[in-house]
């Protein structure tokens, strides 16, 4: 029985700064650091779907620093099995650095040597025996046997979810090829653009005609969904007093492929997402977005006349 997801991909240390202004280039600016917390696009997600009680295995790749403590921490703490995670002290510390203003804010990443990774016998076999995995480009860029990874999602019909963001779309073929065996991708609006310059303006009905689901996220106004079954839906969003918008994408994304999975129709799932990730914003921390099922829906409840 095929009742668990393995989210692929990386955690971070994120250090919180609140900045005195916006700067331009050339310009100075004072920033004052708030605290540091356990970020990290994929980590997030995974900690979300954890939350919901989501059986949820996490693949990492990272050395045993003094960081690694309070990773393993945040993740036992938000129920995510980390016993598949390999170690190499080769491998840098990730580290970003997240500069507030007003509720938004710029992220500075500070890139891991990650690359030419091998995944083992025992990661390959917790991957099999998945029903999903969710990852990035960017990530499944990192392995030497990548062939072999997406090999083995299609031939055992593993679901894939990708979250893309505009910088990962680099080599068209390649690229392409993933993303035509996808089962959902996600996209901002960023994104959308620079699928279009790449692919052409038809690349949502293209990727819909292989069955893949293209969610483009709108961040405020909310969300539209595009399948092959129905076409479009368009969701708003939610109006919420904004706090901190770290990790609202990791929540929507991990939100919507806990509905996926749980047979939701796809208007379900991004009512739901909608409202998980606008919950989040009101909250400071990149994994604000952690909760159970049952409070976002008393989220939506408590909104229904706040809707943009």
């Amino acid at each position: 029985m095929k009742d668990y997801l393995v989210v692929i991909g990386t955690n971070s240390i994120d250090e919180y700064y609140e900045m005195d202004c916006l700067p331009v280039m050339g310009e100075k600016v004072v920033c004052k650091h708030i605290s540091t917390e356990v970020g990290g696009m994929l980590g997030n997600a995974a900690s979300v779907l954890g939350g919901y009680g989501q059986k949820t295995y996490m693949i990492d790749f990272l050395n045993r620093g003094k960081n690694l403590s309070t990773i393993l921490k945040s993740l036992e703490d938000n129920n995510v099995d980390y016993s598949y995670f390999s170690y190499d002290e080769t491998i840098l510390d990730s580290i970003c650095q997240v500069m507030l203003k007003d509720g938004e804010r710029v992220i500075f990443v500070m890139p891991k040597n990650k690359e030419n990774l091998i995944l083992s016998q025992k990661q390959l076999d917790l991957i099999k025996d998945s029903s999903c995995v969710y990852t990035t480009l960017t990530e499944l860029r990192t392995f030497k046997n990548l062939q072999d990874l997406m090999y083995l999602i299609s031939s055992s019909k593993i679901k894939l979810a990708l979250d893309i963001e505009p910088s990962t779309l680099k080599d068209k073929e390649e690229d392409w090829s993933i993303l035509s065996n996808s089962f959902v991708i996600f996209v901002n609006e960023g994104g959308d653009k620079r699928f279009r310059e790449l692919f052409g303006d038809s690349y949502i009905v293209d990727l819909n005609s292989k069955g893949c689901t293209v969610v483009r996220t709108c961040g405020k106004d909310g969300c539209e969904v595009h399948s092959q079954i129905n076409k479009k839906i368009k969701i708003p969003g939610y109006k919420v007093s904004v706090v901190d918008t770290t990790g609202a994408g990791d929540t929507f994304n991990s939100s919507f492929v806990y509905g996926m999975l749980n047979n939701w129709d796809l208007e379900k799932c991004a009512i739901f997402a909608n409202a998980a990730a606008a919950k989040s914003v009101e909250h400071f921390g990149p994994r604000s977005g952690i909760s159970k099922e049952s409070e976002v829906w008393e989220f939506i409840k408590s909104k229904s006349e706040g809707r943009n």
